[in-house]
């Protein structure tokens, strides 16, 4: 599976992990352009998911791109969905040069391809029963076979792939509650944009597990889709290198959404754009007291 291996400074444990989960109120974030943007080191996501798997929470992480500053500024139900999601991280490199702008110089790009391959290892290492919803059956086969062979110990205890239409409420509560049943900790999604916050917001209070939102890298994890170097990522040019693999579903979106997203940066000063602030997450055990 040809995916990014973690950044150096990534390994072991994160610089503030020394701080019980149970105490954590605040996060760092930003408003960017409306759209919200949680300042994370992936050492520090995965003790949160860790925990969280643990004690059976029903929890939310998404990751933010242009897209999703577009959608936000369109439609406030989108944008209500992103603001209740527990992390949201940053997955475009304009997000991330949007918060090392507003003083959190270490961030870094967490893209669902990442995370898939690090929550895995990590999960694998810890004990912890993943699952994956979304895609076909022939893609989440080819994802199990990859990820396990790659870490034996990983327990993959549901898949589930989703009809190609819009499921109705009852079986969306039977799909969830079979995960519950399995004893899934954290659950990998892949729908599409912007079903997934939809989804994701849905199934929050019904889920006992970390659901983490990673966009279409299910066709990464598969084998079936290569990433670009880092180097292409870094420079924000992995929209155009993925406009190559998929120009027929992709660039309708990228035309309307990248064009709008270089109005925004034209007509508003960036040092106004990117506006920290503080934001509360309920601790481990309590978001359901």
């Amino acid at each position: 599976m040809d995916v990014n291996t973690r950044y150096e400074d990534e390994h072991g444990v994160a610089d503030d992990a020394g701080d019980p989960i149970e105490d954590v109120t605040e996060i760092d974030s930003i408003d960017y352009y409306g759209a919200r943007v949680d300042a994370m080191q992936y050492s520090r996501v995965y003790e949160l998911i860790k925990s969280w798997a643990r004690c059976g929470e029903g929890r939310t992480v998404a990751l933010a791109g242009v897209p999703t500053i577009i959608l936000s500024c369109d439609e406030p139900r989108f944008r209500e969905a992103y603001e209740e999601a527990d992390l949201v991280l940053a997955d475009g490199m304009p997000m991330v040069w949007a918060l090392r702008h507003a003083g959190f110089p270490r961030t870094k790009r967490l893209c669902g391809p990442d995370l898939i391959q690090w929550l895995c290892e990590d999960a694998a290492r810890d004990g912890i029963p993943v699952g994956f919803y979304g895609s076909t059956r022939d893609t989440l086969q080819d994802i199990c076979t990859n990820l396990t062979r790659r870490y034996p110990d990983l327990d993959v205890r549901y898949i589930y792939s989703a009809p190609f239409r819009p499921l109705s409420d009852e079986e969306e509560q039977r799909a969830v509650a079979d995960a519950n049943r399995a004893g899934v900790g954290i659950l990998f999604v892949s729908l599409s944009f912007p079903e997934h916050a939809y989804w994701l917001s849905r199934q929050r209070d019904r889920a006992r597990f970390v659901m983490v939102a990673v966009g279409g890298a299910f066709a990464v994890a598969a084998g079936r889709q290569g990433v670009p170097p880092r180097w292409v990522q870094n420079a924000g040019w992995q929209w155009a290198y993925r406009l190559v693999q998929e120009p027929r579903r992709l660039w309708k979106r990228y035309l309307m959404h990248n064009t709008r997203y270089l109005l925004l940066v034209l007509t508003h000063p960036f040092q106004r754009a990117a506006v920290p602030r503080s934001r509360g997450l309920t601790a481990v055990g309590r978001r359901r007291a």
